[in-house]
């Protein structure tokens, strides 16, 4: 599936995620957000880990599907600040494993008490497991490729709250 296309149905899913709505910006605030990775591919909305529950743990069998990782959070106080990190570990069936590069991404929402913002705020990233380069010494040597998927909420009063989740591939 094309990644543009792809994206416009993360987004459209998104953005009409019936919990995002306009709030004021309290004076005061002690709970902390609510904070979710989730796992889109094939077009649709598949897994979900929160910092509530957990996050998930998932097994993506096919090396050449595309998929969306988000990183999400709402409060009812309104979100100020997603941070989404991925990073990737390789295993190697001989000669252990590497790590691979981080990647963060951060959306911020301007607003202080008494504002009127959005309770929710997101940022995605774009993945597929077959672009990535061989890291082991010799074909045929890569066992695993695991992207550990990290979000991070804070409200406007400088509450935080955070998930990790895993996306693996074996070769």
């Amino acid at each position: 599936m094309n990644p543009r296309w792809l994206a416009l149905i993360a987004l459209t899913a998104l953005g009409g995620c019936k919990y995002w709505y306009t709030v004021t910006v309290p004076a005061s605030d002690s709970a902390k957000p609510v904070t979710f990775t989730t796992l889109y591919y094939d077009g649709d909305h598949q897994v979900v880990g929160n910092s509530s529950a957990g996050g998930f743990h998932f097994v993506m069998s096919d090396a050449d599907q595309p998929f969306f990782i988000v990183g999400s959070g709402i409060d009812s106080g309104g979100t100020s600040r997603v941070k989404l990190t991925h990073w990737l570990h390789h295993s190697c069936k001989v000669g252990g494993g590497s790590g691979g590069p981080s990647y963060s991404h951060t959306v911020y929402q301007s607003g202080s008490i008494g504002s009127t913002v959005e309770n929710g705020l997101y940022t995605t990233a774009y993945m597929r497991f077959s672009n990535l380069i061989n890291p082991c010494d010799y074909p045929g040597a890569w066992e695993s490729t695991k992207v550990f998927i990290t979000a991070e909420a804070e409200d406007f009063h400088g509450n935080t709250s955070g998930v990790v989740s895993t996306v693996t591939h074996f070769w």
